[in-house]
């Protein structure tokens, strides 16, 4: 990934609960600063348990935090992935 740079991400759900999901959510922070990303990343689901995510741009370089809230059956679930963007 680099800085300024549109990426797309997939996503891959396993096991038993991967059937029980229903609805993907993203988007990305970067906590030093306070502030997300300056675009709205697009969730498409492709197959079972699989989504995939566009329009995702880190638009500075630094430590950002993907953050993923999943929804099925239930309280939503939540992701994070630490990321540095140099």
């Amino acid at each position: 990934m680099t800085v300024s740079q549109t990426f797309v991400m997939q996503l891959a759900f396993c096991g038993e609960e991967a059937e029980a999901v229903k609805r993907v959510s993203i988007d990305a922070i970067m906590p030093a600063h306070q502030h997300g990303m300056n675009y709205t990343p697009v969730v498409n689901p492709s197959t079972d348990g699989q989504f995939s995510v566009s329009g995702m741009v880190f638009h500075m370089p630094g430590s950002w935090q993907v953050q993923v809230t999943v929804f099925g059956e239930g309280e939503p679930r939540f992701f994070t992935l630490d990321v540095e963007i140099k």
